[in-house]
Order: C-alpha cells, then sequence, then structure tokens
C-alpha cells in the first residue's frame, strides 16, 4: 500500500509510514503466538497443553518486569532489517488502541552461506546444535499435541547482554573454555570437527 491519506480526515496519520517504498518483502515472514496468559484472558485455560507455562528462573539471572510476560508474540524474519521493522512497526501503530506493545527486541543474524553454521557477535559458531533433518524437527520442535496445536511449536525467550568491551580483553583460552570449544573450528575440546560428539570429561 503507497502513502496516502488514511480516510477523509486531513489531520490523521498517512496510511502507511513509508521507510518500505521502493523495497522488495526481501523474504518477510511474519509469526504469531499466544502466551498462557492470553488463553487466561480469553477464558481459554483448559485448552492450555501440560507444557505450556513460564520458563523457571535459572541461576544468576536478573529478569526486568518490563521486558517479561504480554499476551500475543510477533515475530519477523527478513534479509533486510528495514523490512522486518517496517512490518512490524505498522501492525502496532494499527492495533495499538486494543493491543498495546509491551516490550519489543530487535535482532539480526549473520549473513553467509546458508549451509554453515553461523558465527556470534563472541566469535564462535551459534547453532551447531539446532536440529536439520526432519525426524529431529518432529522430535524437538513441533508440539505432539494433537488438539488446537497441531503443527505448532513453542517458542522460548531470554534477553541476555553480551558485556563484549570486556569479552574483547579476555584470553583465546579463556574464552575457549567458556563455551568449550575451539574459536576457529567450532569443534569440541578434544575433537577436530564442529559436529563431533562432545566429550563433557573434557568441560
Amino acid at each position: 500500500e503507497l502513502v496516502k491519506k488514511d480516510g477523509q480526515n486531513a489531520l490523521f496519520p498517512p496510511s502507511d509510514t513509508g521507510e518500505k517504498v521502493g523495497l522488495n518483502p526481501h523474504r518477510l515472514t511474519l509469526t504469531f503466538g499466544v502466551s498462557a496468559s492470553f488463553l487466561k484472558r480469553m477464558n481459554l485455560e483448559n485448552k492450555r497443553p501440560r507444557l505450556f507455562r513460564d520458563l523457571p528462573l535459572f541461576p544468576k539471572e536478573q529478569l526486568r518486569e518490563k521486558y517479561t510476560g504480554g499476551d500475543i508474540v510477533i515475530h519477523a524474519c527478513a534479509d533486510d532489517e528495514q523490512i522486518a521493522f517496517h512490518a512490524i512497526r505498522n501492525l502496532i501503530r494499527k492495533g495499538r488502541n486494543a493491543v498495546p506493545l509491551r516490550w519489543s527486541q530487535s535482532g539480526f543474524a549473520a549473513i553467509g552461506d546458508r549451509m554453515e553454521t553461523p558465527w556470534n557477535l563472541f566469535g564462535f559458531k551459534d547453532g551447531t546444535a539446532n536440529p536439520t533433518k526432519e525426524q529431529d524437527f518432529d522430535r524437538v520442535i513441533w508440539a505432539d499435541s494433537k488438539d488446537w496445536m497441531e503443527n505448532g511449536s513453542y517458542m522460548a525467550v531470554r534477553r541476555i547482554q553480551m558485556f563484549l568491551e570486556t569479552w574483547d580483553r579476555t584470553s583465546l583460552e579463556e574464552q575457549e573454555n567458556t563455551f568449550g570449544r575451539y574459536k576457529e573450528s567450532g569443534a569440541p575440546f578434544g575433537k577436530k570437527n564442529e559436529f563431533d560428539e562432545v566429550d563433557l570429561s573434557l568441560l
């Protein structure tokens, strides 16, 4: 939709924010999800699967109230960050009177050979253990529910803070000890290849 007046009132803002004009969709996808609190609001608690619950607290966690909870989640992905931003921005704008924004988080992933595990900002491969085969998806991705969640999945979210300035002053040995892997190859300690089995006795 091109940027234009929204209705007859000249005081209304334009119908679209305009930052995606001239850009292609860049493989934009939007994934919608609901929380247990959403089911409670809709009086559908009897539909909540047994595994659909909040994560337990982890050691040394410091959760901030303003970055937790919410009823609906929208996950936007695209090869161009501006396209994803535009999608979320305009959904929020259109629904702000009925569904106010609680919190948001932007992010990115490394772009390169899609057959290779990407690298995170610590300089280590990130996603080595991610499932790649259909049988793995059936085991760890898709919910086992045969009700309304069939072919759906669970989304677990935790915000982390990366102290990169401190990390950049850390020795290679200490960095590798943090991950239990060699930084250059991504192989676990005592092994040569990234996908070799981890020897827990070396950690």
